[in-house]
């Protein structure tokens, strides 16, 4: 994706997106241009058109000349030994006097001009010539300073402006810091895009004495103001720009995404934890909402607070907070509580949930996943996943059950499992839900639960449900029963294929006489 630098294609392109749509086939593939406008602290689209398709682009830019060059794969993924680089023009623009200007301008040797020269080309119409001048000023030092200085405070030219205020932020970076002091008096200027861009580069370069300011832009009635102002904030790590981010948290009310990104993030990179935990009791959801994703990132077990919260939301944040990725270890016990003490049942909460007591992993969680399986009011997917959770307690998985990471090898005494669950277990395959039956046969498999075997081969035999008879078969097997071979001869006989086929794979698996099996599979073929 490219963005017209001034002189890109025509004047019709001015202030346009172009982006390539690689799809696979030249015939559904194109480049695609598009045009933005500001919407709160970031952007909403206002128009889009193809402007070229028959074509398998893989990437862009403009020449010098103002032509658009596009890389073509001709035809995709079979390799090969060539390619295609398109050139286009708009026939509109022919002898369009900037584009001639442009490129003169970037084939000329800047390091040849005067500053006063260079002032001149911070001015041109084309970002690349602006940006070549602003490069060049600040690799002057003070000479170049001093003609940025003038440019910053020259209001009949905003692009201009901001070159300035870049280039100031390099010489401070390179030179000496104070340069910065000239940027600070922007963030009250009469040009909102000029505040952010002030505040936005200040803060880049970390520079901490702007803070006073930068608070005070908490409150401007610009988004992208109040946007970069929070920014600045977090990254110079200012202690007194907390209680004033909680207020931004407060006024956008969950309405610009953006904003609470900006607040947030600033929130935790400042690392204050303790005014973030007490805003438990905020009557604002947005504030707490804000509170929850700031101490994500500082891995904080202050998140446990939030699990008590009247919001099911939040409360589901909170979940993903201190369960996801690398997690909040000392608040997974916290979360695991909840599946008995919570009426919310949202799925992406309680698997997470389910997961915590099972990572956890002490008998009290092998309880709380119990009670919560023996709820009559629970979803059937979240029932499933409790009773495969009990299934696999002794040996979980390598991996998370929710997000997949990485989480390593532990096994558990399979006995101790046993013992509590055996009762809640044979009730559930009982169940009139045809998969909760599959799921505790499955779990007493994995479990080797022999002291189910007898159950099991009456399901077996007597349940209505395929999925139940196979699952029942297959557990028998898992847990090498000494009813097995029973149960083979069963399930080979029966009058469905599903169980028939069942049979047969374990046939080899049992020490059956041969001559038994012969006629077991002489049965088959017949």
């Amino acid at each position: 994706m490219v963005f017209n630098p001034g002189a890109g294609l025509g004047p019709k392109w001015k202030d346009s997106f172009f982006v390539v749509e690689f799809v696979g086939s030249p015939a559904r593939s194109g480049i695609h241009a598009f045009k933005l406008q500001p919407k709160g602290a970031s952007f909403e689209m206002t128009s889009t058109e193809q402007i070229l398709s028959g074509v398998l682009p893989t990437g862009l830019d403009f020449g010098p000349d103002g032509a658009l060059y596009i890389a073509d794969w001709i035809d995709g993924w079979n390799t090969k030994n060539y390619g295609r680089i398109w050139k286009l023009e708009d026939e509109s623009a022919k002898g369009w006097e900037i584009q001639k200007d442009t490129e003169n301008q970037l084939k000329s040797d800047f390091k040849k001009l005067d500053e006063k020269e260079l002032k001149v080309r911070l001015y041109h119409e084309d970002l690349r010539v602006r940006r070549k001048a602003q490069f060049e000023l600040a690799k002057r030092g003070e000479d170049g300073g001093e003609i940025l200085k003038e440019v910053i405070v020259d209001k009949s030219n905003q692009y201009a402006r901001i070159h300035a205020i870049i280039g100031l932020s390099q010489l401070a970076r390179m030179e000496d810091m104070s340069y910065a002091d000239g940027i600070i008096k922007l963030l009250s200027d009469s040009d909102p895009e000029i505040k952010a861009q002030a505040a936005k580069w200040l803060g880049d370069i970390r520079y901490p004495k702007a803070g006073k300011e930068l608070i005070a832009g908490l409150k401007d009635t610009e988004s992208r103001v109040r946007f970069f102002s929070a920014e600045a904030l977090g990254r110079t790590s200012n202690q007194e720009a907390v209680q004033p981010l909680i207020a931004l948290l407060e006024s956008n009310n969950d309405i610009d995404a953006y904003l609470r990104h900006a607040a947030t993030l600033a929130l935790s990179r400042i690392g204050q934890v303790a005014p973030l935990a007490a805003l438990t009791s905020h009557p604002s959801k947005a504030v707490r909402m804000g509170a929850v994703i700031a101490l994500r990132r500082l891995e904080s077990p202050e998140l446990a607070k939030f699990l008590q919260d009247s919001d099911e939301l939040i409360v589901t944040e909170a979940a993903r907070a201190i369960h996801d990725d690398f997690s909040v270890p000392a608040a997974l016990p916290a979360l695991a509580d909840l599946a008995t003490s919570t009426n919310f049942q949202n799925e992406p909460l309680m698997r997470r949930v389910i997961s915590a007591n099972q990572r956890v992993g002490e008998v009290k969680n092998l309880n709380n996943l119990l009670a919560f399986s023996s709820k009559t009011d629970i979803p059937l997917p979240l029932m499933k996943e409790a009773i495969a959770a009990i299934g696999t307690w002794a040996k979980p998985s390598l991996l998370d059950r929710v997000d997949g990471r990485y989480r390593g090898v532990v096994e558990r005494d399979p006995r101790m499992v046993r013992e509590v669950s055996k009762e809640s277990l044979l009730a559930q395959l009982n169940s009139p839900e045809e998969e909760i039956r599959v799921e505790s046969a499955k779990a007493m498999g994995k479990l080797t639960f022999i002291g189910t075997e007898k159950e099991l081969l009456s399901k077996l035999k007597t349940d209505p449900s395929v999925a139940v008879k196979v699952q029942a078969l297959m557990s028998l097997n898992t847990m090498n029963s000494a009813l097995l071979s029973e149960a083979i001869n069963y399930a080979m006989s029966d009058n469905r294929e599903d169980l028939r086929v069942a049979g047969l794979s374990m046939l080899s698996e049992i020490s059956l006489p041969n001559e038994q099996k012969v006629k077991l599979l002489t049965d088959i073929i017949q």
